[in-house]
C-alpha cells in the first residue's frame, strides 16, 4: 500500500505502512523502524537504527519483506525473523 504521513506527541512517527493483510504496520521515524501487530498493539520486530533519519517504509506485496530507507541505502528485510536480506546504495 502507499505510505501515509502522520505524527504522535511524545514519539515522532513520520511514514508508516500497512501489511497487504492488514494485521501488521510498519513505521518509521527518525533512526529506527518498526513492525507492530494492529490487533494487539504489540511491537513484533525493531529493526537497528541507522545513521541518519529513514525517509520512507514499506510492505512488499506479499508481505513477507519490508523495505527502509535513508537518503542513501534501500535496506529490505524479511519481515517473520527480522533478518537483512540486503543493501542498496544508489549513489555508489
Amino acid at each position: 500500500g502507499k505510505p501515509e504521513e502522520t505524527s504522535y506527541v511524545g514519539s515522532l512517527i513520520t511514514r508508516f505502512d500497512f501489511s497487504p493483510d492488514g494485521k501488521r504496520v510498519i513505521s518509521c521515524g527518525m533512526r529506527t523502524a518498526k513492525i507492530w501487530n494492529t490487533e494487539t498493539s504489540v511491537v513484533e520486530l525493531s529493526f537497528p537504527p541507522v545513521r541518519t533519519s529513514l525517509v520512507s517504509v514499506g510492505f512488499s506485496p506479499d508481505g513477507n519483506s519490508c523495505v527502509t530507507s535513508d537518503a542513501n541505502t534501500f535496506r529490505f528485510w524479511n519481515t517473520k525473523n527480522g533478518e537483512l536480506i540486503r543493501q542498496i546504495r544508489p549513489n555508489q
